[in-house]
């Protein structure tokens, strides 16, 4: 931990030399964030199809008008039907991501900010049971609780509004994941409120 402190002590130190007029030295993103997925996260999951909503917030030390290293968290929940373990049911389902990684921007003199970015970390999943799922060691592996390597790849468009706030118009996402040795991913698209601080 306190590495990680002295790290990103440093990027700010370098950080705070390096932007050029205008440019904050930190910007910190919050909103809403929804997450599709095509073949489920879970071990032996014979989910088809996952729509989940949540949150997505994100932190970036600039280290000069175009380049920033972006750490990046979300949460997305939501319900999951399925055909397996014996019978159709459903099944409550819980996703969180942590990501680090370099962006990149475009800034225009309005304060439009394109960027883009490629981030890696973790992914964990979990579910609960909510309907027609039936009592069994194999349930039970199913629903447990999972820790995998993901990447994300994506980026958006941020708008100037008032001040040292801003607006997130969209940003969509990439997410792969490596599960059980084969890759799956999902999309997410978020929206919210930019704040940007030590401009």
């Amino acid at each position: 931990m306190r590495r990680v402190c002295y790290f990103l002590s440093c990027l700010m130190l370098m950080g705070k030399g390096a932007v050029g007029q205008g440019v904050p030295q930190v910007e910190l993103f919050t909103g809403y964030s929804h997450f599709h997925e095509n073949v489920g996260f879970f071990r032996g999951g014979p989910i088809n199809s996952v729509r989940l909503n949540g949150w997505n917030a994100a932190l970036a030390l600039n280290l000069n008008s175009w380049l920033a290293v972006k750490g990046d968290v979300a949460g997305h929940y939501g319900n999951a039907s399925f055909n397996g373990l014996g019978r159709p049911g459903k099944v409550g389902v819980n996703l969180h991501s942590a990501l680090f990684g370099p962006q990149l921007m475009i800034r225009e003199s309005e304060g439009t900010v394109l960027f883009a970015h490629a981030l890696i970390g973790m992914f964990r999943s979990s579910g609960d049971p909510t309907v027609g799922i039936p009592t069994s060691p194999s349930s039970s592996d199913f629903l447990s609780p999972e820790t995998f390597f993901a990447m994300g790849f994506g980026g958006g468009l941020d708008l100037k509004r008032r001040g040292k706030v801003g607006l997130r118009l969209l940003q969509v996402d990439w997410l792969v994941t490596r599960h059980l040795g084969s890759y799956r991913s999902g999309i997410r698209a978020s929206t919210g409120l930019i704040f940007r601080f030590g401009q």
